[in-house]
């Protein structure tokens, strides 16, 4: 089996990751008070616009100026929440949250459990925090398990039950197209990283199967124009749609890696027709390119 390069690997995980942070961030100033959406604001971007989305690649690991950066965010949450004792407990809640994937990001997950803990669940008020509460426990084992090589053998059933976990929540999400997007594409980065891990090919393709068959039902069919052929793509389109599709790029890229392991009888086959021309064409022209 070919060895997919670690650090273009891991470096996807680490984008795809990052977006936790900030999406919080973003729900986090619907909060009632002007300093609490001082201290959770995302970053401004031309135009006064926010977006959930890095602007940049993230900084690596060993940047001490990030940890300190993060530590202090996190510390700056629990002063906040004490020093303004007239916080509702949906205000409290909703910090919370953040504090949690702030520590996450920090590979501080002893204090994220904590912090996702002293979250109360019924006093949440937007469905992104919700939703991040109750995969909370999945978050944790994804945050651990993502920067590893591999998903060890122990940790196989935990996969497989992250995998069908976040299944029911993509299902619950959808009136709320934004935490749905955020939860398929960890879906469908937890089953690909799955996929190198499996011992045999025909487990390899019903799990290639799966992950691509459900991560494509959050498109739209002028969402699969666009993956299609993106240079003929309109250029009105909401800021929802846009991030979903350029998201999908990483994703199809390395689903197309792992398409590439699977020949004759194992070669997968996908629902939508796109999708199978993006990811493994049956045909030598395949009429959906990505160009």
């Amino acid at each position: 089996m070919k060895k997919r390069n670690a650090r273009n690997w891991s470096g996807w995980m680490r984008r795809a990751l990052l977006v936790l942070s900030l999406v919080v961030a973003v729900a986090a100033c619907t909060t009632t008070t002007e300093q609490t959406k001082k201290i959770t604001e995302p970053p401004a971007l031309p135009g006064g616009t926010t977006s959930p989305l890095p602007q940049l690649p993230p900084p690596a690991a060993s940047d001490p100026k990030a940890a300190t950066a993060d530590a202090n965010s996190a510390k700056r949450i629990d002063e906040f929440i004490a020093a303004h004792p007239e916080l509702t407990p949906s205000t409290i809640a909703s910090l919370r949250i953040r504090q949690a994937v702030i520590y996450l990001d920090q590979k501080q997950y002893n204090l994220a459990v904590a912090a996702f803990d002293s979250a109360d669940a019924t006093q949440l008020s937007t469905a992104r925090d919700r939703a991040l509460k109750e995969v909370s426990s999945d978050l944790v084992w994804w945050y651990r398990t993502a920067p590893l090589d591999n998903i060890p053998g122990a940790e196989m059933g935990r996969a497989q039950a992250v995998r069908e976990s976040l299944k029911v929540q993509i299902a619950k999400r959808q009136d709320s197209p934004d935490v749905r997007d955020l939860l398929a594409e960890m879906r469908a980065w937890v089953g690909l990283k799955y996929f190198w891990a499996l011992p045999s090919r025909g487990k390899q393709k019903a799990v290639l199967e799966d992950t691509v068959n459900e991560y494509a039902t959050i498109f739209t069919q002028a969402d699969l124009a666009y993956l299609c052929t993106p240079s003929r793509a309109a250029g009105d389109v909401s800021a929802e749609d846009q991030r979903r599709r350029l998201r999908a790029g990483p994703v199809i890229s390395q689903a197309a890696k792992a398409a590439a392991e699977l020949t004759g009888s194992s070669k997968p086959t996908f629902r939508e027709p796109l999708m199978q021309d993006l990811i493994a064409p049956t045909s030598p022209s395949p009429q959906c390119t990505g160009k």
